[in-house]
């Protein structure tokens, strides 16, 4: 991890010479800016708040920025700035075009004054440390796969690291896998799609403020109400899902012998 880590952040900064990250704090954008900024000085920008300033990860920052020589610190204040989640989605011709709705539009305020001092530094290269939580923290998803191909004793130990990772009780895991590797994916994709015929998930929207969900035609589909057509084609998007063959042996037994030979 240490090696990959460093290279990558050696690839992306070779050649750069204004360069400016991330630095809240954490784990990801504090390893980042570190092995970035004896390579080239830059700009690290901390963004904070009223609430996260009671955080421990202001600090973390803080110190990281007062260490290092090379690093040049800037804070961004949201409260003083008077930027909030949900802001600037009051025009939605002026949101920036993506294939799917993104919950990081709900950011959009708080991510243009947070890249402000970075733009006026010149920046030809921003680093974020976003996205180490999805590689480090992910779902251990291939345990499941495991124990349904009769692996269940390794299984059974990664299931205990999880849990033990998390501080958390190792039998409700257990229980919680066992059920899991009964239902097959034909019959989890029509648990899907009885549950998208059903009620959506309600939006949470700050008084007097319109919510996501309201801003361009995502309400249309996505809201606690939809069109009976909307409804209609999420549940034949499932339903033909549903029929398309389970990798690990749709109708058999879970860890069933004539699962350890895996169809491609």
């Amino acid at each position: 991890m240490r090696e990959t880590v460093t290279s990558a952040v050696t690839r992306r900064t070779t050649g750069t010479d204004r360069l400016s990250t991330d630095l809240s704090g954490g784990i990801d954008s504090s390893v980042i800016t570190s092995l970035a900024a004896p390579r080239t000085p830059l700009l690290a920008v901390t963004y904070t708040d009223d609430r996260m300033g009671e955080q421990d990860d202001v600090r973390y920052a803080e110190r990281i920025a007062a260490g290092n020589p090379a690093i040049e610190h800037a804070w961004v204040h949201g409260t003083r700035d008077g930027v909030q989640h949900f802001d600037a989605l009051d025009d939605p011709a002026a949101l920036p075009l993506t294939d799917a709705p993104a919950l990081s539009l709900g950011l959009l305020a708080i991510k243009t004054a947070q890249l402000a001092p970075a733009t006026a530094y010149g920046s030809h290269l921003h680093l974020t440390g976003r996205g180490g939580d999805n590689v480090l923290d992910a779902l251990p998803m291939a345990v499941i796969d495991q124990y349904r191909v009769s692996h269940r004793l390794a299984a059974v130990g990664q299931t205990a690291r999880f849990a033990r990772a998390r501080h958390t009780a190792l039998w409700p895991m257990l229980q919680q896998a066992a059920r899991t590797q009964h239902s097959s994916q034909p019959r989890a994709l029509a648990a899907l799609a009885a549950l998208l015929g059903g009620s959506a998930v309600h939006a949470c929207a700050r008084p007097h403020r319109r919510s996501l969900l309201e801003v361009g035609r995502v309400g249309v589909w996505a809201s606690p109400s939809p069109p009976r057509s909307a409804r209609r084609g999420k549940r034949r998007t499932a339903g033909r899902r549903r029929r398309a063959t389970d990798p690990l042996g749709a109708g058999r037994s879970p860890g069933s012998r004539s699962q350890q030979s895996v169809r491609p």
